[in-house]
């Protein structure tokens, strides 16, 4: 199928968040910023989001974007899933490929609704999987996957379907790869942990691992999840060699990132859900020529970033050797560039 055909008939359906309400609803940055690049690479005909929060109940276009955005309501959540459903079905026509940014339990009723009313190919790109052990959610949208017309995992070890094509950087090299010269002055021993602040995202680790590196300055950006912020500065104030900023601008963020030596990926690998996703941090880091430090290991990039036990002695170890590691991003461009995340939707959907 020719890249333009496919971009006249592909669909996206994303939990894209508009400009307007950033400031007032929590989100991922950086599986916004994800989906942002897809659509700038894969340039679909329409994009469909569908958002649910503390937010006053709208729906709008911008170009050919159209935001749903819902007021959460136990009572009502049902119902939104239908209008959303609905209005998405009323949009596109049976020869559009439908591609799923994740299923959730906001646009799973859209998937059946598409799949098995409408008989539209439905595919998914799986960023984030839980298995299905106790939830029933997510025993539903294990099914769902199952009985998707394929997908595109950024995980090697999920095999739920047969049709199903792997790439942990797909979109990674379209993402803005500064030049040398435009980056920031890197400050020597600067670690950053940054992202989703809790125990599975290593951040108890990190604290920990600052004990065997005292010449060394960690510093702490995002949101905490599961710690009250005031307890946590508390708890820190007596670490001279960690800074916690919260939650920062992009500019601020970038900044940030831009002038540390190292970056952490501390996922927990006794967390079963941990060996099913990837943290899209880890392509935003290596785009900025960082020096990566990852407790799990993943296949088709363990030749750029450097893997450590998940244990604060271990962690430490690998930072001091890693002080001679250099690393050019431009080396990822063969296997990950656009042009091979292309052909490999074009695999998956032909």
């Amino acid at each position: 199928m020719s890249s333009n055909l496919f971009q006249r008939r592909s669909v996206l359906i994303s939990c894209l968040l508009h400009e307007f309400f950033r400031e007032k609803v929590f989100f991922s940055y950086a599986g916004d910023f994800y989906q942002k690049k897809l659509v700038e690479i894969l340039q679909p005909a329409k994009v469909f989001s569908i958002n649910m929060g503390n937010l006053p109940t709208k729906s709008f276009s911008e170009g050919k974007n159209k935001f749903h955005v819902y007021r959460q309501s136990a009572r009502l959540f049902f119902l939104q899933t239908i209008k959303f459903a609905i209005d998405v079905s009323k949009n596109i026509s049976k020869n559009d490929i439908v591609i799923f940014y994740n299923i959730t339990a906001r646009n799973m009723f859209c998937f059946y609704f598409l799949k098995y009313f409408r008989r539209i190919k439905c595919f998914i790109i799986v960023t984030d999987y839980n298995p299905p052990e106790t939830s029933v959610k997510d025993k539903l949208i294990h099914l769902s996957l199952k009985r998707s017309d394929g997908i595109l995992s950024l995980s090697d070890y999920l095999n739920i379907h047969r049709n199903t094509l792997y790439s942990n950087l797909l979109l990674l090299p379209d993402w803005d790869i500064p030049r040398k010269n435009e980056l920031p002055k890197v400050h020597p021993n600067t670690i950053l942990l940054s992202g989703m602040l809790n125990e599975s995202t290593g951040l108890s680790l990190a604290i920990s691992m600052m004990d065997y590196l005292l010449d060394y300055t960690l510093f702490i950006s995002g949101i905490l999840t599961d710690l009250d912020e005031e307890y946590f500065k508390d708890s820190i104030k007596s670490k001279q060699n960690i800074t916690y900023l919260g939650k920062l601008s992009t500019e601020k963020y970038l900044q940030l990132l831009g002038k540390s030596e190292f970056c952490l990926s501390l996922r927990n690998p006794r967390d079963r859900a941990n060996t099913y996703n990837f943290p899209s941090k880890i392509g935003e880091f290596l785009c900025y020529r960082k020096k990566v430090i990852s407790t799990i290991s993943y296949k088709n990039i363990d030749r750029y970033i450097l893997n450590a036990d998940y244990n604060a002695q271990s962690l430490a170890e690998s930072i001091k050797k890693a002080k001679s590691i250099s690393f050019e991003p431009e080396d990822l461009l063969e296997d990950f560039g656009k042009e091979a995340f292309l052909s490999k939707l074009n695999m998956l959907i032909t």
